[in-house]
Parts: C-alpha cells; structure tokens; sequence
C-alpha cells in the first residue's frame, strides 16, 4: 500500500476526478517531496501542488504518507495523511488510515464539496485499495 500511496505521479490513472499527476521533486530516498494533481468534475478544472512528506522506518512504526497543498489559490487548507499499518496476522495485508482536512478558497467550490464530503474518504480509501490489488494481481501473472 505505501508503494500505491507514495507513487503520486500515477494517480490520474485509478484516483477518481484526478486528470493529471505529477512530482517536481524527490527526497534522498527517490520518494516524492513535492507534486500534485489536476482534478476535474463536471466544468470544474483545477490544479495544486503539495509539499510530500514519506516515510517508510519499518522499526514497528506505520509507514506514512502527508500532503500539505502549497496552491493557495485553490485551496484555504489541504492536508492529507495516510497512516499504513502492516497487518501482522494477514500476509500482504494492510490497514490504512485517512485523515482528510481541507477547506477551498471559493465558497462555490465549498458548497459542491459538501454535497460529497462524507464519501470523499471512503472513495479514495477504496480507489486506493483497488489498485493495490490490480497491482498484486498484475504481479502474479
């Protein structure tokens, strides 16, 4: 999961609304530290870029992926944090965490979000966990 999580640039291709995505830089360990997407629903068409945080200790702590948006034109505040925990009694399992805190700059964008904000967590959490099965099951082939 840490693996589908930290690979930003290939969100557009399972990441519900995502368009395009990209990274602009990578930390010492090749993991991005600064990228974003491109989102579009219906004639809404935006891009942000965040500040990315990954971390993959491996000494009993989860592994962790955080992004902070740095567009402050799109966004009053975005930040996302994704908390992997290995699944001790399950091989090749995993559990995950999203916590998901964002508010737009524009009341309009504000007011069609809350049309879907309770599901929006739900959705990515599912959207990620497909394609880490597709990506296990293109890996057994």
């Amino acid at each position: 999961m840490f693996e589908v999580v930290s690979n930003v640039s290939e969100y557009h291709k399972f990441v519900p609304y995502c368009t395009h995505s990209f990274v602009n830089q990578v930390d010492s360990n090749q993991l991005p530290s600064k990228g974003g997407l491109q989102v579009g629903f219906k004639e809404f068409n935006e891009q942000f870029v965040c500040r990315i945080q990954c971390r993959n200790d491996g000494k009993g702590q989860p592994k962790c992926v955080e992004a902070e948006s740095l567009s402050d034109n799109l966004f009053d505040h975005l930040r996302m944090k994704w908390l992997i925990f290995d699944d001790e009694k399950r091989k090749n399992s995993s559990k995950m965490i999203l916590d998901l805190d964002y508010k737009f700059s524009n009341p309009l964008y504000n007011s069609v979000s809350s049309l879907f904000s309770s599901k929006i967590t739900e959705i990515m959490i599912k959207a990620f966990s497909q394609r880490a099965a597709e990506l296990r099951k293109q890996r057994n082939l």
